[in-house]
């Protein structure tokens, strides 16, 4: 019997409880600049 990819990742997501819609990949981002020193310090451990 052959396994249903679809099917078996459905199932994987419902049972880590992922919630997956057509709307799941869209940003919250409204434009706004990067503040970049903040960037640098969340994402580099020495920073700061």
């Amino acid at each position: 019997m052959e396994i249903d990819p679809v099917q078996a990742l459905r199932a994987r997501h419902e049972a880590q409880g992922l919630r997956l819609h057509a709307r799941t990949a869209i940003p919250g981002w409204l434009g706004e600049r990067l503040d970049v020193g903040w960037a640098i310090d969340v994402m580099h451990p020495l920073a700061g």
